[in-house]
């Protein structure tokens, strides 16, 4: 069943749209003005600010335990085949207890890896998967490979314990993130310097052919006299 048929005609957005006001969109003819240049810069600061703020203001809440946007993400749970599974390992995003070897307790934390392998099924609700893990979720003289359990019960549940497992959707949110927001930003205020300097050139140059054209007016005047 095709729940939204438009996405096969238009593209699907893949941010909320931001309606800030502006001025209205006129074709141009020559260089704009110095006000102009100014005004929708100023626009475009507002907009990245506002984003950059929504961010900050999200990873704050789920920091602190409001809402997850890959929870949110999730479709049904998959069913594994071997056969699918040697053309298209299935990305798992499973959460594990770690021990600070400083003393300063325990903390879960998210690893990634590609199920490439289903080696038993326990039960109807229990599986034995072998895991292949991301680089970045190894410690030294870890494993980077192991056979995992996965339960039934544990399939993106709201309460976060080791064991849990879901499947990665990182890449969904990787779109815009703060640090390309900043950049964004600083690129936006150092067009403004510039476009700004640059049609303050052209002013400047403007008068000075102006100031020149009167000038030789001026003699062919005094020579017809």
């Amino acid at each position: 069943m095709t729940v939204i048929p438009l996405k096969y005609k238009m593209k699907v957005p893949t941010e909320a749209p931001i309606d800030m006001p502006t001025r209205q969109k006129v074709a141009t003819l020559g260089t704009r003005a110095n006000g102009r240049i100014e005004l929708d810069n100023k626009t475009d600061n507002a907009e990245t600010r506002m984003k950059l703020n929504a961010i900050k203001e999200r990873e704050r809440l789920e920091d602190n335990g409001y809402g997850d946007r890959l929870q949110d993400y999730q479709d049904s749970m998959p069913i594994f085949n071997n056969d699918e599974l040697k053309t298209k390992p299935f990305r798992i995003d499973m959460l594990f207890d770690y021990n600070d070897k400083n003393g300063g307790g325990s903390t879960l934390v998210w690893c990634q890896g590609n199920v490439t392998e289903l080696v038993k099924e326990k039960s109807k609700n229990i599986w034995i998967v072998k895991v292949e893990w991301d680089d970045n979720c190894v410690n030294p003289g870890e494993k980077s490979i192991t056979n995992e359990e996965l339960r039934r019960k544990n399939w993106n549940p709201d309460e976060q314990v080791e064991g849990v497992w879901r499947e990665d959707l990182r890449h969904l949110i990787g779109n815009l993130n703060i640090d390309e927001i900043g950049e964004k930003d600083n690129e936006s205020n150092n067009s403004v310097g510039s476009e700004s300097k640059e049609s303050s050139d052209n002013e400047g140059s403007n008068s000075t052919e102006l100031s020149s054209d009167s000038g030789d007016n001026t003699d062919e005047s005094d020579s017809e006299k």
